[in-house]
């Protein structure tokens, strides 16, 4: 596999994998390189931009399974871990951006987790 899967229901499923071609659409429409963009993955609109790409849909199909995955109980952090799976299978994140990547999805749920 060269990518990762991201349930959005238990029936439902959809394959992000990120080829040259969809990196580059990607990179160019973050004004950014991709791990720049992670780190904007607490946006919903990014997270969104990731899925539609890494899947080879429509922005606004993207955004409907995004509504569905959260709604379902997935949170972005939730999303962000599987899409730096699938850049990591894809080739696009070296081990050593992987612990940048892991750093960048710890900062996303220290923002996400309720304050007391």
């Amino acid at each position: 596999m060269t990518g990762a899967i991201l349930k959005i229901t238990p029936e439902k499923s959809v394959e992000l994998r990120y080829t040259a071609r969809r990196a580059e659409k990607l990179e160019n429409e973050l004004g950014g390189s991709l791990i720049e963009g992670l780190a904007k993955c607490d946006r919903a609109g990014v997270a969104v931009k990731f899925i539609a790409h890494g899947a080879d849909i429509p922005q606004a199909e993207a955004y409907d399974l995004f509504d569905e995955f959260i709604e379902n109980g997935g949170s972005l952090n939730d999303l962000a871990e599987v899409i730096v799976t699938a850049l990591e299978n894809g080739g696009f994140i070296a081990k050593t951006a992987l612990k940048t990547a892991k750093k960048i999805q710890n900062q996303l749920q220290n923002r996400a987790a309720p304050r007391s």
